[in-house]
């Protein structure tokens, strides 16, 4: 269910590292960085859903507290643009 949202929380994530830090870098240079940044970003969701699991805690809110996090780090990176 969350699947499009967290692929539309990493392009706005992202994007906004293409208009800042990533506009003079080569291509090469931001795909290794998004694949990355995203890879971390799966890690971490994995990590909070098993902790959310293993403390019998609602899973949703593992689910979305990294995708939240994402958010409020894209926000601060285009009020910097």
């Amino acid at each position: 269910i969350f699947l499009p949202f967290s692929i539309f929380i990493l392009i706005t994530f992202f994007g906004s590292l293409i208009f800042t830090s990533l506009r003079d870098s080569n291509l090469g240079v931001r795909i290794t960085v998004a694949v990355f940044g995203a890879f971390i970003y799966r890690l971490a969701q994995d990590l909070s859903i098993g902790i959310f699991i293993s403390y019998n805690m609602p899973i949703m809110l593992g689910v979305i507290i990294p995708s939240l996090f994402v958010v409020m780090l894209s926000f601060h990176a285009y009020k910097k643009i």
